[in-house]
């Protein structure tokens, strides 16, 4: 029950910020502008600062060294669901833009702002630490090629795709966190306030987009229910069988499943939108998979 409970408490932060972006965008108290204002800032300044932060914190030789097995299974997992998404992806869609959220989404769920929140509020503090770590990985595989994928371009990476704020401050802060580089205290705070604003801004800002569509068109996707089961139950059921049968179950599987279970992420609709590319399929993922995930969550995280 407890685990219920910290679900829904969480669940219930995340509505009440999407119903606020909703209900101001609804009523015309923010622009029309509102959504591409939010979605750049979240892009060049908001996103950039949460890694910088994480980084510079948690990708020190000392961490990485006490943590190499948990890393090598985390690149593992990843790569396993990469290849699942590949295939699945080409499945659930003949669209190429779809196709990339899809793949995008069954790889990078709300692995962040939910896992986080999930990972403190029922393992604690040092659980949270070990959870950053082990998503080290998959923080730079969705600000590099997930990124790519969601703005709906070219499906390869060239340089100049990557000069962008976001893997720039990934790689800053790999390289401030192993050189343990120190930063005046006015610097760290602000970049860490930032950070901060990352995920109430980010809800907002799904609230606003949201509201740009009629709602019945963003729940009367058939694919979209799919594409929610398959990442919110299938998935981390898959890996949870996985883990027993090899006796890595009491090791690494919570960490995975605080990734595995979350439902899908934000960034299919804040990245998209910072480069005027279609919202309303990623609006109606996270509207979908959010509502799920206040039954499957509980579910999934019993079996722990």
């Amino acid at each position: 029950m407890q685990i219920f409970f910290t679900t829904f408490n969480q669940m219930m932060i995340l509505f009440l910020f999407i119903i606020s972006g909703y209900t101001l965008s609804k009523s015309k108290i923010l622009p029309d502008t509102s959504a591409s204002v939010f979605a750049k800032l979240e892009n060049t300044l908001l996103i950039p600062c949460l890694i910088l932060n994480t980084f510079i914190d948690k990708c020190t030789i000392k961490n990485l060294s006490h943590h190499t097995s948990t890393l090598i299974i985390a690149l593992i997992i990843l790569s396993i669901t990469v290849v699942i998404s590949l295939f699945l992806s080409n499945a659930l869609s003949a669209d190429s833009y779809q196709k990339r959220l899809f793949r995008y989404s069954l790889i990078t769920p709300n692995y962040n702002f939910m896992g986080n929140a999930l990972a403190l509020g029922i393992f604690g503090e040092r659980f949270l630490f070990d959870y950053m770590i082990y998503t080290i990985p998959l923080t730079i595989f969705t600000y590099t090629v997930g990124i790519n994928w969601l703005k709906g371009k070219s499906e390869h990476i060239r340089l100049s795709s990557l000069l962008n704020p976001i893997f720039i401050s990934i790689i800053l802060g790999i390289i401030l966190g192993l050189t343990s580089f120190p930063l005046p205290d006015a610097v760290r705070n602000t970049i860490s306030s930032f950070g901060n604003c990352m995920s109430p801004i980010a809800m907002l800002l799904t609230g606003i987009i949201i509201a740009q569509y009629p709602l019945k068109s963003l729940i009367k996707i058939p694919k979209i229910y799919l594409l929610s089961v398959i990442r919110l139950i299938i998935i981390p059921a898959l890996f949870i069988l996985l883990f027993k049968t090899i006796n890595l179950y009491h090791t690494v599987l919570p960490l995975a499943i605080c990734t595995l279970a979350m439902p899908l992420g934000l960034n299919t609709i804040i990245i998209p939108a910072a480069y005027d590319e279609d919202t309303s399929v990623g609006a109606s993922m996270t509207l979908i998979s959010s509502l799920l995930s206040l039954v499957t969550i509980p579910i999934i995280f019993a079996f722990l």
